[in-house]
């Protein structure tokens, strides 16, 4: 009985440690099947941090063997030039080039290289706004295109563990910057699988279950 008692909760906690593991993919950025929804809202700028976050949305869409990419900046925020000029960022888990970047918004280009950028680490790909000049421009308040080839599930994370990262006037008037820098995305639509979730609820079942028969063994010796 003690042999049969021990494996049950050897089992347990193999499925506790098997649900914790696969609901925890940090690198990964995007766990949903079908779209997920990032807060632009984590300034690494020059102090001190603008006022009135989130200062914008990131929405990614799972299409037919492509992924729709949208940035809507809130206010009066734009895009601006700042450095590189890299207005949005982004890690995947597979390499893409520029055929594979379609439905690209005028006024921006696609980055293969974007490489390190100061504040929000080092990135594999970028967007850059090629029509800003620096500082509020009124015309770049969104941005969107799609990428073929690829899954929500090929976004992962950069090596600072950013999500996504762009390159804001932070305005109130899109005409006067009060800021001007680089902002990360603090999180997102980034839920467990629901075979994670499945594993870890059995694993948590299995545990009570051999706690309470200890109990109950306690209490009839």
């Amino acid at each position: 009985m003690g042999g049969r008692v021990f494996g049950v909760a050897i089992g347990a906690a193999i499925l506790l440690a098997v649900g914790l593991g696969a609901s925890a993919q940090a690198d990964q950025v995007c766990n949903d099947l079908n779209s997920c929804t990032y807060n632009i809202d984590v300034w690494k700028g020059s102090p001190p941090t603008p006022p009135n976050a989130p200062w914008g949305t990131i929405v990614l869409t799972q299409g037919a063997g492509f992924v729709d990419i949208s940035v809507v900046l809130n206010g009066g925020n734009t895009f601006t030039n700042t450095g590189a000029g890299e207005s949005f960022l982004f890690d995947l888990g597979k390499t893409i080039t520029l055929a594979d970047i379609t439905n690209l918004d005028a006024g921006f280009t696609f980055d293969p290289n974007a490489g390190h950028q100061d504040g929000t680490g080092d990135w594999d790909y970028g967007i850059i706004c090629s029509s800003c000049k620096g500082g509020a421009n009124a015309a770049y308040t969104s941005l969107h295109f799609d990428i073929t080839g690829i899954t929500l599930a090929d976004f992962i994370t950069n090596d600072l563990g950013n999500f996504f990262g762009t390159d804001l006037c932070v305005s109130e008037d899109a005409q006067t910057c009060i800021a001007t820098g680089d902002a990360v995305t603090g999180g997102g639509g980034n839920i467990p699988e629901p075979i994670s979730l499945s594993l870890f609820g059995v694993g948590l079942l299995a545990m009570g279950a051999f706690g309470r028969g200890r109990k109950k063994r306690a209490a009839a010796a």
